[in-house]
């Protein structure tokens, strides 16, 4: 028996994907009380969302490195532009919540504030 003051079951469920590195790869969320609302990536610790998505960028680095050195200069240049143009969607899909609204959001400040968390932790 472990005693953690302040600690509810939400934050319990999570500490395996903190353990992991893996809370930022599913952004959960829940509202224990009104008013207030938990995000699986910043539970434990608000800094270790960015190990977990270091493991991604681990996991992905060599296998991408492989397949851009069989590439011409040409198609790595395009891709990197478009991975630079995809950036500014989620700039332009979240001002105004566009993006809410397309997903039928509309004036719920719980759906709205979820695709916020998985948009920034991801």
């Amino acid at each position: 028996v472990t005693y953690a003051p302040g600690r509810n079951l939400f934050e319990w469920a999570m500490l395996p994907l903190h353990a992991l590195l893996m809370q930022s790869w599913l952004p959960i969320c829940t509202q224990p009380e009104p008013g207030s609302v938990s995000c699986s990536p910043w539970l434990f610790n608000g800094e270790a969302w960015f190990l977990s998505v270091l493991v991604v960028f681990w996991l992905f680095l060599r296998p991408l490195a492989e397949f851009f050195r069989r590439r011409s200069l040409r198609f790595s240049a395009a891709t990197l532009l478009c991975c630079w143009l995809f950036s500014f969607v989620f700039q332009v899909l979240g001002r105004q919540h566009r993006l809410a609204g397309w997903l039928g959001c509309d004036g719920d400040k719980w759906c709205e504030f979820t695709l916020m968390v998985a948009m920034r932790a991801t």
